[in-house]
C-alpha cells in the first residue's frame, strides 16, 4: 500500500519518481524552482497539520475513555 501511494510498483517506485524529479529540476529556471519548492512545502505543512489534528482528536478520545472507565462506566449496556 505504501508503495502504491509513492509512485507504486506500476511506475517503478521511489527510484523512478526521484529520477523524473531530478530531470524536471534541470529544466526549471530559478523562479520556477522557487515556486515548486514553495508548493511542496505548503503541501507538507498541510499534511503535518492534518496529522497533528488527528492526533489531538485521538488524545481527546483517550482522555474521555479514561475518565469514563475511572468513573466505573464504559458507555456499554
Amino acid at each position: 500500500m505504501h508503495g502504491e501511494m509513492m509512485g507504486g510498483p506500476q511506475m517503478g517506485g521511489m527510484g523512478y519518481r526521484d529520477m523524473l524529479l531530478k530531470r524536471a529540476w534541470e529544466y526549471l529556471d530559478e523562479d520556477q524552482t522557487r515556486q515548486m519548492i514553495l508548493r511542496m512545502l505548503d503541501k507538507k505543512i498541510l499534511y503535518i497539520g492534518a496529522k497533528m489534528e488527528m492526533g489531538k482528536q485521538k488524545l481527546e478520545t483517550m482522555k474521555m475513555m479514561r475518565e469514563m472507565i475511572a468513573k466505573g462506566g464504559t458507555g456499554g449496556k
